[in-house]
């Protein structure tokens, strides 16, 4: 075995285990819901992954109406965090635990036969399978080596805002693409003579509007970083062994 070829594989290999381990931290349970310090203001997310905001009818024993806004963001910030922690507890454990490399895929009628085939016929087709294993190390390596970068990036992407307000005008909030919310202002005379479902409703969509804005404003996952150009792999397959084959 080549050196080249050896590195594809112990590349494959840790991509895979990497991968396990991630798909296993992404199936564990992360904290569902909190709440204040007084059980006035709950917060949990809905099957679409947005915030869900509750209420109690007495909040105001707990908070003056100038400073509910402040006690909701400081509880949507308390739960944002307890489940970032979650995630990395879950993430540190998995990448912790022994992993078994998955076994290679068959080869069938897939670029690997292709590059088989060559390996058994003349030195035109080794010098040819010579040059898809420099390519396909390229790339991999290229992919590893911006990994970082392009989740740097994207991460930056999720900091986008959006705003909304109710067509009250009773609540408004701006939010990141990644669920943060950077500001809110509720009508103070609003609050005063309204019960906690009807907060809870119009703060609930205004957040829900707001999200959907700031998502919707974001590109494409790979768009505008270093690994853009490899953005058509995942739709069209055959681009990837044309790439390799240096034929484009």
């Amino acid at each position: 075995m080549s050196d080249d070829t050896e590195r594809i594989y112990e590349l494959r290999d840790e991509v895979s285990r990497t991968g396990q381990a991630y798909e296993d931290a992404a199936s564990r349970p992360l904290p569902e819901a909190v709440s204040d310090e007084s059980g006035s203001i709950g917060v949990n997310i809905d099957t679409d992954g947005a915030y869900v905001v509750t209420i109690g009818d007495g909040w105001n024993s707990a908070y003056e109406p100038g400073e509910l806004a402040e006690g909701v963001v400081q509880t949507l910030q308390a739960f944002g965090l307890a489940r970032v922690e979650g995630w990395a507890s879950n993430l540190d454990s998995a990448l912790d635990e022994e992993r078994r490399n998955t076994p290679i895929p068959p080869l069938d009628d897939t670029l690997a036969s292709q590059v088989k085939a060559s390996l058994d016929g003349d030195l035109d087709s080794a010098r040819e399978t010579e040059r898809i294993l420099e390519n396909l190390l390229g790339f991999l390596e290229d992919v590893e080596a911006n990994l970082d970068s392009t989740f740097d990036i994207v991460s930056q992407r999720g900091a986008r805002t959006g705003a909304a307000s109710t067509e009250t005008r009773n609540v408004s909030v701006e939010v990141t693409a990644g669920g943060d919310v950077r500001s809110l202002q509720l009508d103070e005379d609003w609050l005063s003579r309204s019960s906690g479902a009807q907060i809870s409703r119009e703060l609930t969509a205004a957040l829900a509007q707001a999200h959907a804005d700031a998502a919707s404003s974001g590109a494409g996952s790979f768009t505008g970083t270093p690994l853009e150009k490899y953005q058509k792999f995942a739709d069209d397959p055959e681009a990837f062994a044309r790439y390799v084959r240096g034929q484009e």
